[in-house]
């Protein structure tokens, strides 16, 4: 769960008039740096990699070599896990609705084990007939920058919802906006969480700079009247949005366990890989 923009510190010997920092992949590390401190930023590594590394420290007598060290970077960016905010005052400030008036429809929710989700409701007998929630960035942000290739969020809805579609926008600071919208209208109503998976060319596609990424809107409706009775409302719950390597959309849930060559299906080329390692133990022992 490292971060790939990696921050290392250590503490130094006595005799210490310098340092070296060794990094790299298991049996590969090289000398990347020597600071004027004890602390340095490397990166940006790779998603979901062992890396080892170690300080060696050089005084009087010469380099003295240092312990080795290993980590393992996350596997995602966290874009977003709501676990800053305090109260409903506090997501309602980050995360504003599109709805006129002194209503409430971004609210958060905490679940037993202390867990903090937004919850996005929406009465889209309404109009504008859809609801959104934006979340403005300070500085706009450039998502290829640590190599990420999509956009993931997690989510859940109640069996009592009417079918909304879902989407996700984003816009860059030159005001550019592209949306993808869920496959299924019916996915709000699932009440197990989901994880969408939206690959970032889907919004480029759509006009948006990804290197100047302003803000990120989650959305319910199409603009038409949802059919939801008098003063009813819907809701989901949405959770950890990160910036992803690229991975598989899977909006079905497959179980895809099997993939083993990466190319999002299981099939012939990863039974004949299977096949091909078959009762191998890692052993380098030749029969």
């Amino acid at each position: 769960g490292v971060p790939v923009n990696v921050a290392l510190s250590w503490v130094e010997a006595g005799f210490a008039t310098g340092r070296e920092v060794w990094l790299g992949k298991p049996g590969a590390m090289e000398k990347i740096a020597t600071p004027a401190g004890k602390t340095h930023t490397a990166g940006p590594l790779e998603f979901g990699q062992t890396y080892q590394w170690r300080i060696d420290q050089v005084g009087p007598s010469g380099v003295v070599t240092g312990r080795t060290w290993t980590f393992t970077t996350a596997t995602c960016l966290a874009a977003e896990d709501f676990q800053s905010y305090a109260d409903d005052a506090a997501i309602q400030a980050a995360w504003p609705h599109n709805i006129p008036g002194t209503f409430k429809y971004v609210l958060l929710a905490t679940d037993s084990a202390g867990n903090k989700t937004m919850r996005l409701e929406c009465q889209n007998q309404f109009e504008p007939f859809f609801t959104e929630a934006t979340r403005t960035f300070a500085a706009a942000q450039d998502w290829t920058q640590l190599g990420a290739q999509a956009l993931s969020l997690a989510f859940a809805g109640d069996d009592t919802n009417v079918e909304h579609p879902m989407y996700v926008k984003v816009e860059d600071a030159a005001g550019h906006s592209a949306k993808v919208v869920h496959p299924f209208t019916y996915a709000c109503q699932s009440e197990a969480w989901r994880d969408w998976t939206i690959a970032l060319a889907d919004f480029s596609a759509g006009g948006a700079d990804l290197t100047r990424v302003k803000k990120l809107t989650i959305g319910l409706g199409s603009g038409q009247n949802s059919g939801q009775t008098a003063e009813d409302r819907d809701g989901i719950f949405v959770d950890d949005i990160r910036l992803c390597p690229a991975q598989c959309s899977n909006p079905q849930q497959l179980d895809l366990r099997g993939d083993l060559n990466g190319d999002c299906k299981v099939d012939i080329e990863d039974l004949l890989i299977l096949m091909d390692n078959w009762l191998n133990d890692g052993s380098s022992a030749v029969p």
